[in-house]
């Protein structure tokens, strides 16, 4: 799946007669022993969750500095008949509640929170009998905004979304690299945005955390390093491409609530713990057809998705049980 990215980005430079003429060689990002790595991590656990109706996983990791994509898994299996050939780090999927960071970020922004404002967690009807409803099932009354996003509580996230509004949500998302979010109408009052009802590609998600893992300024993915011709002359080297997209202070204020392993324990135990201090988000769609863990250190960014292409759903495996898994192995392996 990475060689034929690699490949797409030859031929909308320099189209596909000159490629096949060319003789050209090319140097990609990709790492091959942590390529080798998460291949190896996703085919086991898809196996584990086999009995759980669970046949597909896919993996992204990148350098948040750079952008460089150092491993991709877009398949536990290249060579499956069904779904071998769908790249599933591009396929648009519901990411669930790893979309909150991204609207915190945007209250944040606007200083409409702090991560010590009291949110609410009660039960509550919006406009078109909108009621949104914690995965447990529980309210915990008044919390504030580390405690709601670490245990990812769903009702205070759509009370930020209300503050947030829309507009300004889907405008952050753009900026942080998401470009297959529809426009602000298509979504209606918007509130359930923030729980990912938006589909958008791993990769993109992967690469937006990855900006808060840069202090805010996000580095475009990247495949290739660079090419040379059949003279061994280099004919093109890959910039670095590099915006400042959010504040430094908002990004660290995130990385500080996502890094907080006491704070989410109240919901997630020591499940999305590993050795060092690391940022993680778990995600989980509706009926649990995708399950997520997005996470980052300052110089390394992993996205992790586990499900079933057709989205066919799942048995009960939430992010933190099927994706995070993948995520811990391959965070503590390369670093």
């Amino acid at each position: 799946h990475f060689a034929l990215m690699a490949r797409n980005e030859l031929i909308k430079q320099y189209g596909e007669e000159t490629i096949a003429r060319s003789g050209f060689k090319v140097k990609t990002t990709i790492d091959l022993t942590w390529q080798k790595e998460a291949e190896k991590t996703v085919a086991q656990q898809v196996e584990k969750l086999k009995g759980n109706n669970v046949t597909n996983g896919a993996a992204v990791v990148m350098d948040p500095k750079t952008g460089d994509i150092k491993a991709l898994v877009g398949s536990k299996d290249w060579y499956d008949e069904k779904f071998g050939k769908i790249n599933m780090t591009t396929a648009l999927r519901s990411v669930g509640s790893s979309f909150k960071p991204i609207i915190y970020a945007a209250a944040l922004e606007e200083r409409l929170i702090t991560p010590a404002t009291i949110l609410h967690d009660s039960p509550i009807t919006y406009a078109e009998g909108y009621k949104p409803q914690n995965h447990d099932r529980k309210f915990r009354g008044v919390v504030t905004v580390r405690r709601a996003l670490s245990n990812s509580l769903n009702v205070p996230a759509v009370e930020v979304m209300k503050k947030v509004g829309k507009e300004h949500g889907l405008e952050i998302a753009k900026r942080l690299g998401i470009k297959s979010l529809k426009d602000p109408a298509y979504y209606g009052q918007g509130l359930p945005i923030v729980l990912g009802v938006g589909e958008i590609s791993l990769i993109e998600i992967t690469n937006a955390y990855s900006t808060f893992a840069n202090a805010g300024t996000r580095a475009e993915p990247r495949t290739i390093l660079t090419i040379t011709d059949k003279a061994n002359k280099t004919v093109y080297t890959s910039p670095i491409k590099t915006q400042h997209i959010i504040q430094p202070e908002v990004a660290f204020l995130i990385s500080s609530i996502l890094s907080d392993n006491k704070a989410r324990s109240e919901v997630f135990s020591n499940l999305l713990t590993i050795s060092r201090p690391a940022a993680v988000k778990t995600g989980t769609a509706e009926n649990y057809r995708d399950s997520l863990t997005l996470g980052y250190t300052p110089s390394l960014a992993i996205g992790v998705w586990v499900g079933n292409s057709d989205n066919t759903p799942m048995d009960n495996v939430a992010g933190s049980l099927g994706a995070a898994p993948i995520w811990k192995s391959l965070m503590e392996n390369y670093l």
